[in-house]
């Protein structure tokens, strides 16, 4: 009864394509988000792709080797391509986990911690991993470890 936005990109509309059915779309998003490197959010109809320019600059790429701008031709290559098990055309085209820092330098002081933090976000404007990711920050060759919604050195 009241108006509603689906985001639903190439991208999306790819996890569909693979099974029509949605006998698992789980598992269709996840093959998806594999192909694009996108870890980030719950469902992809849920995510908003214009903060996403990994994902962006992947489907011009896309768009323009295949000399296409239409959507439903760039979904159909997407899902055809996640589903190959080797000689993946278009994978290398999508970077869709960066990581936005607050900082592009942290000098560690070990007299004042406190002045030691820097805020590592995901683009994408979501805090939400998606099922089946696992992320691991590393920092000067050591791991940091996740309380809350920051990063810290162990």
């Amino acid at each position: 009864m009241s108006d509603h936005v689906a985001n639903i990109s190439e991208i999306t509309t790819a996890a569909y394509l693979i099974d029509e059915n949605c006998t698992d779309i789980r598992k269709n998003e996840t093959k998806v988000r594999t192909y694009t490197k996108l870890g980030t959010g719950i469902w992809l109809g849920e995510l908003d792709y214009s903060k996403l320019s990994g994902i962006k600059t992947g489907l011009r790429l896309l768009s323009s080797f295949l000399d296409t701008n239409d959507s439903k031709t760039l979904s159909e290559k997407i899902a055809a391509d996640v589903q190959k098990t080797d000689g993946r055309e278009f994978y290398k085209f999508f970077n869709g986990f960066r990581i936005n820092a607050n900082k592009h330098e942290v000098v560690i002081n070990t007299a004042s911690p406190d002045s030691n933090e820097v805020s590592l976000n995901i683009e994408g404007g979501s805090n939400e991993i998606a099922a089946g990711f696992k992320i691991v920050w590393t920092a000067l060759n050591m791991r940091l470890r996740k309380t809350g919604s920051s990063f810290v050195l162990p």
